[in-house]
């Protein structure tokens, strides 16, 4: 019976598959206008807020360091701060050229130099401009246009100054011509430079002499670009695109979408030999010299600036409001709002000679730039099928519409809610309407008119999906319903049979009932619920891998599955995407520079990428683009900073250079970053010092970390990062010494020991003395019992002191023991020469959170507060004591007024930021303590603190020098 029954599905079978390797049902692409074209994946990074907004240039350096020239010097970025270094002349900075290694060549107003990270990593510029007086015509020498480095030597090209920096020995000349220079490049081993008027010379030593045929190019030329079929490309002003070439100069024929020379003032030469170009629109143009291909992005809105290779991979845009980093080649493009496009998109189809796209906006059309909105509906639209070059079926929310040739689109249906029109693979001319109400049947009859079948009656419910089983069976996925099996009459005008698949049959919908259906080839159905993935088999459903995909997926999720005719299976969510290549393994796509919202339908055509409907955007894929291969960069330590015991701060040096710290230091910062700019957000860091802990920390966003207190040995401080792939990376470890005290050096240990065994010696006399008066035995006894007795009273005593001295509620130090505390901390503070702080507390609106939640939920919060006070403090020698009710008083010897503050700060936060539901007010005050002060006068400043932090509103904090 088995070999039977195949027999007689073959023809259904091969026509499925024939099915399933069509493009969209229907669809012609031969006369298609090509669909508007998208963005890559990118990001800007906008400057800091405090920089004039005008930029002029960009370089990057091999570690992932951002520079920028900006109007008054360089800006250099990590990926998370800022940092200006000025110009000698504060005037702006036209050119940047990094050589790859460790320095930033710089040309700006009047001046030239390069930038280098010192041993503490602080970015310093050696100015190289010779002196004027000594330069002709040095009143003309304004603008640096371009810098070109070769192996031996950098030139910085001004408007009529040429000047050579030899990197050998650090000499700097010059040239000068009345007629103004043009371009200048380096071109088999040779560096051609314009003489405007007169052509191209080349460097002889220390003479140029003139290049042989071209005369020609007289006018002004930005740019030279070298030519993979041998030769040079012109940038001109006059917009003619010119090939120089073995001394002829020859029209280049440009693609005609390209524009004329003259709109480029930046330009870039890729790894492949194509060209970045750069225009005064704000569009990047890739131009492919060999095929004579262009494709342009708008990447600005504006003036592009300058363009410069990423160390990632890809290009770096400079505008004059920020840095875009271009990640191209990309096999992923976005077309959004900007096109026109609104709403999300439900469906993307072929029509006659253009694209039809559906959204729940409405229907809109493309012309190949641009979308427009079509009037042929005011409501959403759902579905669309092609029936032939003339007629289409386009499903509104209320009715399906016939779409003719020419003519306005007409209804063929009551309100019956469509959302999916499928054509029937079984039944030709029957067209299956999934609808809110659920199932309906669609034909035309003789007159070509279309009717209804059936149309299910009394039923509620969205059909996302069927497929057929055979002539009378389907299976429909419904919303919050889940799979039914459905029996039609022979005739297909009723429902014979209708069952709502369980576990039973081999379906779990987990928590909830939200399914796909999907048929991947003619014998192979899949359905996929928030549990996981199952085939359909003998007549059940049954857990499937799908050759490794369904181990991958995140449980909670349906996934929409989809099998395109060049063999690919795809899986996707909102945001998320998987793809099988034909024999290849599933990866997931990484979507994260597109920002998706909520991707919905997946359109295959051939020879055009997939296309992917996303919120008034369509996400295209074509993987005919060679990927780009990205470069990740690692996590790098850009500073440490020490405070001493006097409060002076000095960075120390990053280069390995031994670091050898005094013990009584009082803190140390440490600065790091990773220099990624691909989705910034989601990078991550941990770190760690050997010797003050053993074990990383979390992974947080934080790329901060201060340390303040510090026993003496070898430290080593580390730090990991975590790209926004999940990259690991970490940083060479900074190591350094804490020196110990004087008394706890090597000599001090000696004399420790010599005193030690003193003591030793004394104590083996006194036994050899006692066991010379053993008759003195029972008095001796007596004695040690009378000493027994006397210690356990001294630790009853101690007992009794520390009950005098701790605040029974909340665990900190009582009243009693803060005002001696004050008393010994203002001595001390007098003794050492140092400040004291202290820190007034007082938790707000406390009395009427008693009122309104009892005194034990007060005492509770009293106790938390406390705890937190406790928690936040840094330094062994800082006391929080409880000043009465719910005031709190924290003390810190030794402590400057910033490190108050930041103290206060912290409680502050971190009170506001838990769940206790109370805030704190925070007054600060701090002084150097005299024998002629009073510690009283401190207190009473704090007090006025704390007074103007309720009065200015609470929660917050002040501290007395705000007075």
């Amino acid at each position: 019976m088995r070999p039977c029954r195949a027999i007689e599905r073959l023809p259904v079978m091969v026509f499925l598959v024939a099915l399933l390797c069509l493009p969209e049902p229907g669809a012609s692409v031969s006369d298609l206008p090509p669909f508007p074209i998208g963005m890559p994946p990118h990001h800007l990074t906008p400057p800091a807020p405090e920089f004039e907004f005008r930029f002029h240039s960009v370089a990057q350096a091999p570690d992932g360091l951002l520079f920028v020239g900006g109007q008054d010097g360089v800006y250099s970025y990590d990926g998370r701060r800022w940092e200006a270094t000025p110009t000698p002349n504060r005037h702006l900075v036209r050119t940047l050229r990094h050589d790859g290694d460790q320095r930033l060549y710089v040309g700006g107003y009047g001046m030239f130099g390069f930038v280098e990270l010192d041993a503490n990593g602080e970015p310093q510029l050696t100015d190289l401009t010779p002196d004027l007086n000594q330069v002709s015509d040095a009143t003309n020498f304004a603008d640096v246009w371009d810098i070109l480095i070769t192996d031996d030597a950098v030139f910085f090209r001004a408007l009529f100054h040429v000047f050579r920096y030899k990197r050998g020995n650090g000499v700097v000349d010059y040239w000068h011509y009345p007629g103004r220079f043009g371009a200048i490049v380096e071109y088999q081993n040779e560096v051609l430079l314009q003489f405007r008027g007169e052509g191209l010379r080349r460097l002889d030593g220390d003479r140029w002499q003139p290049v042989a045929g071209s005369e020609p190019l007289s006018t002004h030329m930005p740019g030279l670009l070298p030519l993979p079929e041998g030769g040079l490309l012109t940038v001109a002003r006059d917009g003619q695109w010119r090939r120089f070439y073995q001394g002829r100069v020859e029209p280049w024929d440009s693609p005609p979408e390209l524009p004329g020379s003259e709109h480029f003032d930046a330009w870039l030469v890729l790894a492949d030999g194509s060209f970045a170009l750069g225009s005064s629109d704000g569009q990047v143009h890739l131009l492919d010299p060999v095929t004579r291909r262009t494709t342009g992005f708008q990447v600005a809105s504006g003036f592009i600036t300058d363009l410069a290779p990423s160390v990632e991979g890809g290009i770096l845009v400079q505008t004059d409001l920020g840095t875009t980093h271009l990640f191209w080649p990309s096999q992923w493009t976005r077309i959004g709002s900007e096109t026109g496009l609104m709403g999300r998109v439900e469906r993307i189809a072929p029509w006659r000679d253009h694209w039809i796209v559906l959204t729940n906006s409405g229907v809109f059309r493309s012309d190949g730039y641009r979308f427009h909105r079509l009037d042929w509906t005011a409501f959403e639209t759902w579905d669309w099928l092609r029936l032939d070059d003339e007629r289409a079926l386009l499903a509104d929310s209320f009715r399906i519409y016939e779409v003719l040739a020419d003519q306005e689109p007409r209804a063929v249906s009551d309100d019956i809610y469509p959302r999916l029109l499928l054509p029937s693979a079984r039944h030709p001319g029957l067209i299956l309407v999934g609808t809110e109400l659920g199932l309906v049947l669609l034909r035309q009859d003789e007159q070509a008119a279309w009717q209804p079948l059936f149309a299910q009656d009394g039923f509620t419910g969205r059909v996302l999906s069927i497929v057929e089983l055979s002539d009378q069976e389907l299976l429909l996925a419904i919303a919050d319903l889940g799979i039914v099996r459905v029996r039609l009459t022979a005739a297909l005008d009723g429902i014979e049979e209708w069952r709502i698949l369980e576990q039973s049959d081999g379906i779990d919908y987990a928590t909830r009932r939200e399914v796909y259906l999907a048929r991947l080839d003619s014998d192979l159905i899949v359905a996929s619920t928030a549990a996981g993935l199952f085939e359909w088999r003998e007549d059940q459903f049954q857990a499937t891998p799908l050759l490794g995909l369904d181990p991958r997926l995140e449980r909670g999720t349906t996934r929409r599955i989809k099998a395109t005719a060049d063999g690919s299976w795809w899986a996707w969510t909102d945001r998320e995407l998987w793809r099988r290549p034909p024999g290849g393994p599933w990866r997931q796509e990484d979507l994260s520079a597109l920002r998706p919202i909520s991707l919905g339908s997946l359109t295959w055509l051939p020879d055009h990428p997939i296309m992917l409907g996303d919120h008034a955007a369509v996400l295209l894929f074509d993987d005919r683009i060679e990927a780009l291969e990205e470069s990740p960069v690692g996590v790098v330590l850009r500073r440490a900073e020490l405070t001493d015991a006097m409060g002076r701060v000095r960075r120390l040096p990053l280069d390995g250079t031994p670091i050898r710290l005094p013990h009584d230091i009082r803190s140390i910062v440490f600065e790091y970053a990773l220099p990624s700019y691909r989705r910034p957000e989601q990078r991550r860091y941990r770190a760690r010092m050997i010797g003050y802990e053993e074990d990383f920390g979390d992974w947080r966003e934080t790329t901060r970390i201060t340390y303040s207190v510090f026993s003496p040995g070898p430290k080593r401080f580390e730090v990991m990062a975590r790209d926004s792939h999940g990259r690991v990376s970490e940083i060479r470890p900074l190591e350094f010494t804490i020196l110990p005290p004087w008394y706890r050096t090597g000599a001090a240990m000696v004399l420790w020991l010599l005193l030690a065994l003193s003591a030793l010696l004394l104590l083996l006399g006194g036994t050899v003395r006692w066991r010379l008066q053993r008759v003195e035995s029972d008095r001796q006894r007596l004695a040690d019992m009378v000493r027994e007795r006397t210690l356990e009273l001294a630790v009853a005593n101690r007992k009794l002191r520390n009950m005098a001295n701790v605040d029974g509620l909340t665990g900190v130090a009582n009243r009693r023991r803060l005002d001696q505390f004050l008393e010994e901390a203002w001595t001390r503070c007098i003794d050492r020469n140092s400040d004291l702080a202290v820190i007034l507390i007082d938790v707000d609106h406390f009395k009427q959170f008693n009122d309104r939640h009892g005194h034990q939920a007060g005492d509770h919060v009293l106790k938390e507060v406390a705890n937190l006070l406790t928690g936040c403090l840094r330094r062994g020698e800082d006391v929080v004591a409880r000043y009465g009710g719910e005031e709190f008083m924290v003390v810190m010897p030794s402590a400057s007024r910033t490190q108050a503050v930041e103290a206060a700060e912290r409680m502050r936060s971190k009170l506001e930021t838990s769940d206790l539901g109370v805030t704190l007010s925070l007054g600060v005050a701090s002084g150097r303590p005299s024998a002629a002060g009073s510690v009283t006068a401190l207190v009473e400043a704090a007090d006025r603190s704390l007074y103007r932090a309720k009065q200015l509103g609470r929660n917050r904090v002040c501290s007395d020098d705000q007075e």
